[in-house]
């Protein structure tokens, strides 16, 4: 018996008594589950990005003396230390996403992960308006 691997388990075709035959090795019962087939994950993995897009451009504005931090909280830890600013802002997010992610299944907790990339979105966007003003000036 001849085996080739492909997507169907048919026979194809018999010759002189040797069966030919294409069978599927690694059916879609095989692949592992992961965390990316949960429900949210695309929203809290969008968050997530918007989240350091929106840390390092407000890094760069703020080392540039283009713009101050309107959160008295982070402008203090900016003014301890850059990287601590980085740090604390990154860690606050993501700390309220597992929280979110963890209820991902209570209505409120869905309508809080939309708010945010609603609410991130917007303000990358502001932000690369920013950055397109001043490249335009």
């Amino acid at each position: 018996m001849l085996i080739y691997e492909g997507y169907t388990n048919t026979v194809t075709h018999t010759l002189e008594g040797n069966v030919a035959a294409f069978v599927d090795r690694f059916s879609r019962a095989h692949i592992p589950a992961g965390p990316w087939t949960l429900p949210g994950f695309g929203l809290c993995s969008v968050i997530l990005l918007l989240n350091l897009i929106d840390t390092l451009l407000t890094l760069a504005f703020v080392q540039f003396g283009l713009a101050e931090e309107a959160n008295p909280l982070m402008n203090l830890m900016y003014r301890a230390s850059p990287l601590l600013f980085v740090l604390l802002k990154l860690a606050m997010v993501q700390a309220g996403i597992l929280i979110l992610h963890y209820y991902r299944r209570l209505p409120i907790a869905q309508r809080a992960l939309q708010g945010l990339v609603a609410v991130y979105v917007g303000l990358v966007s502001y932000q690369l308006a920013f950055v397109a003003h001043l490249t335009w000036r």
